[in-house]
């Protein structure tokens, strides 16, 4: 299309849409894959898309879809500076950007980006159309920044809830049913189906099984009560335990693991651009949280025809497992009946191509297609 932004269409040549996509992560995941997976579809399609972010870094760009543009919302924030600092500059970042371009819509991915974009929306008239991903439940994740939730999400033009659990939370928050559509967590299969060898010697060297965990090291995690199971099952088995994860909490749970004399079995690799390898070749897959919205480490094991023992958290994680067919769910916060549970997975695990099937529900492919469906109903002005 000729002309430059801003230029007037040439007779007969339908405009491009003008899609915004605020992120806030700064690694890539699974969660950001399929963020980054919709842009390069609609660029393909023929829209014209930014990705939005917080001080975006080297994997970001790295990872950019070719024909997007990124632009820092927050250029004066650096990564020491205060929470309440982030989402002012934030705000105000994202205003004058949309007071300078013309969106068809923008599309916000979690629950900061969520309140920053319907935040500064709110600023303008006319405002863009706003979706947004609600990524989690809120009954047991309340932070002082989730009181602004129910004020501000009715404004949005759509809401993709994560899980059936987060739609019920939306819902709560006085949301109309018709704005809502559940879309689960994708992951790319593939990428599971060719996963390399694990780069870790307990893998594989036959002197007992191995356990991964896979999230940040933070209090939803709840791993206090991972590493209380594990102990249990330690001295049962000889496990190892694998925690693939970064966060605040690490030396607390490095001391933990001393106490509970069992530092030498537990190994914290830290973040891991690439879970894969270490989930095919692990014995078991245990996640603790108190709450999850859909959380992909659980799909990621099920790609990999890892067994799983997880908490039956608020959230989808059930949903995932469905009520327990493809993993052993315990209550939050019983570290006894998680090591029950885990020494029984390792006498007796679930049938991996079983699992690996189950994953067929969570294709990115798929998800995508449904993300998209939905920001052509917004723009289109086919949602209520």
């Amino acid at each position: 299309m000729g002309g430059g932004p801003g230029a007037a269409p040439q007779a007969g040549v339908t405009p491009a849409r003008r899609i915004a996509i605020l992120v806030s992560a700064r690694r890539i995941a699974s969660r950001e894959r399929i963020f980054l997976d919709l842009a390069r579809r609609l660029i393909t399609a023929g829209d014209r898309v930014t990705i939005l972010a917080v001080g975006p870094e080297a994997a970001l760009r790295a990872a950019l879809p070719e024909g997007a543009d990124l632009h820092d919302v927050a250029p004066g924030w650096t990564r020491g500076s205060p929470h309440l600092m982030r989402m002012y500059l934030s705000i105000a970042g994202l205003t004058r950007y949309l007071r300078a371009e013309t969106l068809d819509l923008l599309f916000t991915t979690s629950i900061p980006p969520n309140l920053v974009g319907l935040m500064a929306s709110r600023l303008l008239a006319p405002r863009p159309k706003v979706i947004v991903r609600h990524s989690n439940v809120l009954e047991r994740a309340w932070r002082p920044r989730n009181r602004l939730v129910p004020a501000l999400y009715p404004m949005a033009d759509a809401v993709i809830a994560v899980s059936e659990a987060a739609a019920a939370d939306v819902r709560r928050f006085g949301v109309a049913p018709g704005r809502i559509t559940v879309i689960p967590n994708g992951i790319d299969l593939a990428r599971a189906a060719t996963a390399g060898p694990a780069p870790h010697p307990w893998f594989g060297d036959g002197a007992g099984p191995v356990v991964v965990a896979l999230g940040r090291l933070v209090p939803q995690k709840d791993y206090p009560t991972l590493l209380h199971a594990f102990a249990t099952v330690r001295s049962r088995t000889g496990a190892r335990l694998v925690v693939l994860g970064e966060g605040p909490l690490r030396a607390r749970l490095v001391g933990q693991a001393r106490e509970l004399r069992v530092a030498e079995a537990i190994a914290f690799a830290g973040h891991v651009a690439d879970p894969f390898p270490y989930l095919a070749a692990a014995d078991l897959l245990v996640l603790a949280s108190r709450s999850e919205g859909m959380p992909s480490a659980l799909i990621e094991g099920l790609a990999c025809g890892c067994p799983i023992v997880a908490t039956d958290s608020p959230g989808g994680t059930a949903e995932i497992l469905d009520g327990g067919r493809f993993g052993r769910l315990v209550a939050v916060g019983d570290w006894a009946a998680m090591a029950e549970a885990m020494a029984a997975t390792l006498a007796e695990p679930r049938e991996p191509r079983r699992l690996k099937e189950r994953a067929t529900c969570f294709d990115l492919h798929d998800v995508v297609c449904r993300y998209q469906a939905v920001v052509d109903a917004v723009i289109a002005g086919r949602r209520a």
